[in-house]
């Protein structure tokens, strides 16, 4: 349910963001709305698991089109520096409810889009259609067998490896694509033209990663390892989102307000590799201070990445192409995420002596559906805390090795605001 919501929230912010060019942003914004809309209305009315992962689909398809444009308006509207600073059923009704009004309002207060200088449907007829196709085809001929690979089929049978062969056959596809054939590629490859901004990208899709693979393990820690309630988990998981979203929200004012990037990304790689890095010693044993520590230690450091990946990516490209730099790094974090989820399952179902087998645990979700039942001095438990620590230990050494790669290259810093640019010279 969850892989076909975030695989359709990736594949489709590339289309939202090529369309939304030729009907403009409030239309593109307002047709992802209410495709959330519709998805949100007829998950809840949902009566079957397929039913509700189709539906999810149709979600997650809206949800692109929210996510993507976001962005984009705000790069729109917003002068460099002050975008430093923006930086079950009942749930399904909710969340109907909820975009229902941010539709009704954004339909009176997004500005028409102006200054069209073509047709829609000669934009539209000029988009790079066939690489949008071959990025849908890799997505998920990646995501599959990362999904099913050890646990629904086995990494050496034919379905899995037919899936690598697709996923790599579409990637070099794709490369060539975009590199000699496409006249106005997908990917714009004056996006690509710095090294700077390469690797910030590269960040990007590995804090997506990260942000799946750790909370959504960290659920089956709480509720599998230390027992805690549900009510508990949502309360440690409240925590980690407020840990991640002030720090998000700090250093981008902070950003603003200096200007300097370089410091967040290192600042923000030192305290994800020490929070993951600890959480490979957590076990049942740990006192719960320890553990909320730990945890808002690696969610800090996250919340610090996200607004340092996101203006390095703006203050390393030309300011026409920002609408273009800010959907594709979206796209990435999106992709990221999608992936994290993906290789979780595959890291934590990783069994190389056969104790989780003869646990009856296979996967994550094996685990759930008896994680009720389970005596706190099983010895499950050290099995499942063997298994989370392939988790931590790998998401700890991809925080050091992509945030490695986003410090060597030096950032420039964020140019001052026309406006406050003025205001001193005034001074």
């Amino acid at each position: 349910i969850s892989t076909g919501y975030l695989l359709a929230q990736t594949v489709f912010q590339l289309v939202f963001c090529h369309v939304s060019h030729a009907i403009g942003r409030k239309h593109a914004y307002l047709s992802g709305l209410g495709l959330y809309m519709t998805g949100s209305l007829a998950a809840s009315m949902s009566t079957c698991t397929r039913q509700l992962v189709a539906f999810r689909v149709i979600q997650g398809t809206g949800a692109a089109g929210m996510l993507t444009m976001s962005a984009i308006i705000v790069v729109d509207i917003l002068p460099l520096r002050r975008r430093a600073a923006w930086s079950a059923r009942s749930i399904f009704w909710m969340e109907l409810i909820f975009s229902g009004i941010l539709f009704i309002s954004l339909a009176f207060l997004l500005p028409s889009w102006q200054g069209r200088k073509t047709k829609p449907l000669t934009v539209l007829k000029n988009c790079d259609w066939i690489g949008m196709i071959l990025f849908l085809i890799y997505s998920i001929a990646t995501l599959t067998p990362i999904n099913i690979g050890g646990s629904v089929k086995g990494w050496s049978s034919a379905p899995v490896i037919s899936c690598f062969v697709v996923s790599v056959v579409s990637l070099v596809a794709l490369i060539v694509h975009q590199r000699h054939i496409a006249k106005n590629p997908a990917f714009p490859r004056e996006v690509f033209s710095r090294h700077v901004t390469k690797f910030a990208f590269v960040g990007s899709v590995s804090a997506g990663i990260l942000l799946s693979m750790v909370f959504y393990n960290l659920v089956l820690f709480w509720s599998g390892v230390r027992h805690l309630r549900t009510i508990d988990v949502g309360v440690m998981l409240l925590s980690l989102t407020l840990t991640y979203t002030v720090s998000a929200a700090a250093t981008g004012m902070a950003i603003r307000t200096w200007g300097h990037i370089r410091w967040a990304t290192v600042a923000g790689t030192l305290f994800a590799v020490l929070g993951l890095g600890l959480m490979y010693f957590m076990s049942q044993s740990t006192p719960v201070y320890a553990l909320i520590l730990i945890s808002m230690t690696a969610a800090a450091g996250c919340g610090i990445h996200l607004p340092a990946m996101i203006n390095t990516i703006l203050a390393s490209t030309d300011k026409s192409w920002h609408s273009h730099a800010i959907a594709t790094r979206t796209l990435l974090h999106t992709a990221g995420q999608c992936m994290g989820v993906s290789l979780g399952l595959a890291i934590f179902s990783h069994d190389p002596h056969g104790s989780l087998s003869q646990s009856a645990i296979i996967t994550p979700q094996s685990l759930m559906r008896v994680i009720k039942d389970l005596p706190r001095d099983s010895a499950v438990i050290d099995v499942i805390v063997y298994a989370l620590r392939w988790v931590w230990g790998t998401a700890c050494v991809l925080a050091l090795v992509a945030g490695t790669l986003t410090c060597l290259f030096k950032c420039p810093p964020l140019p001052k605001d026309k406006k406050e640019d003025t205001d001193t010279e005034s001074k």
